[in-house]
């Protein structure tokens, strides 16, 4: 009986057209970034200690599997960059689920509320086919540190509550590396721009080795889109809602998001003013409410974040 990783990375079975490996007693993990196609296999559901799913990156199509709500050890599950579609509630009983990352499918309906319900940390749903408002249910997820609902059909105001999530104390304190992202500081700025101040080297991934369990997480901000694997993921705390149809003033609750290091709310149809309470925004790193319905002044006090590196807007006069 054969033991060990399927794949280690040196192996180079570039002619292999058939290969059986039933019958022995691998571990490790099936690597994403391959060509797999064709719907999900219910043989996944049959792995009751499956705890991370990652079919990420591939041409898989169909919907997800209803066996896998019997799948209650999921904690990670990276389905993004497939053909998937329908609707994803199959991971509701999923109740120790920290990642969700099915972004860039065809996946469609409402956010579930039942996302309220569970301790979610980090929530992908990037596409173009969700719709509705976003649900308050969210609010009730007290560790979640990134959120992605970018290019879809949501539409309504952002919740009020919203500027409750990513309270947890003491992030800043806990990493002392400086800016998360790679940009340095703000230092100038101009009407309708993005300000990219000094030449930076760009970091794509992080990696922190020695963690008990792998966690990664893809987040775009500044025009870039960051990889990060380990620790820094508790770290990384962002939400991209860019790209939809929601409506609304910009809320002053979320001034109260001090942890937060990426916010975009651009090319919706908000309106109002830029709150001077952003200033309370102190990790702040990269803010882009551009192409919204924005009036009035920029006000001279986010010019004393000094965390900030990118600010994008753009004002109706």
């Amino acid at each position: 009986m054969l033991e060990g990783e399927i794949f280690p990375v040196s192996t180079n079975i570039n002619n292999f057209q058939y290969l059986y490996l039933d019958g022995n007693n691998f571990s490790g993990s099936i690597p994403q970034k391959n060509h797999l196609k064709g719907p999900i296999s219910e043989d996944y559901c049959r792995l009751e200690g499956l705890e991370v799913l990652d079919l990420s990156r591939n041409n898989i199509v169909g919907v997800v599997p209803s066996c896998f709500s019997a799948s209650r050890n999921l904690q990670r599950v990276y389905l993004s960059k497939n053909n998937l579609r329908g609707q994803f509630d199959v991971f509701s009983n999923s109740l120790d689920l920290k990642v969700l990352d099915l972004s860039d499918n065809n996946f469609g309906g409402s956010i579930p509320k039942w996302l309220g319900s569970i301790e979610i940390t980090t929530l992908l749903l990037k596409g173009k086919h969700l719709q509705g408002t976003i649900p308050t249910e969210l609010c009730h997820t007290s560790e979640l540190r990134i959120v992605d609902l970018s290019h879809n059909n949501l539409s309504g105001p952002i919740p009020h509550c919203f500027g409750n999530i990513m309270q947890v104390e003491g992030i800043s304190e806990a990493y002392p590396y400086g800016p998360v992202f790679s940009y340095p500081r703000l230092q100038a700025w101009g009407r309708d721009t993005v300000i990219y101040v000094e030449d930076s080297t760009e970091i794509s991934t992080i990696s922190f080795q020695d963690n008990y369990a792998w966690v990664g997480a893809e987040f775009t901000t500044k025009y870039n889109t960051y990889s990060y694997e380990g620790s820094i993921v508790d770290f990384v705390c962002g939400i991209d809602l860019s790209y939809s149809q929601l409506s609304g003033e910009i809320l002053k609750e979320l001034s109260n998001l001090t942890e937060i290091r990426a916010l975009n709310l651009s090319h919706n149809h908000i309106t109002g003013t830029i709150l001077s309470e952003f200033l309370n925004l102190q990790n702040i790193e990269s803010l882009d409410l551009s192409y919204n319905n924005l009036t009035g002044r920029i006000p001279a006090q986010l010019l004393e974040l000094t965390t900030l590196a990118v600010l994008t807007w753009h004002i109706t006069i």
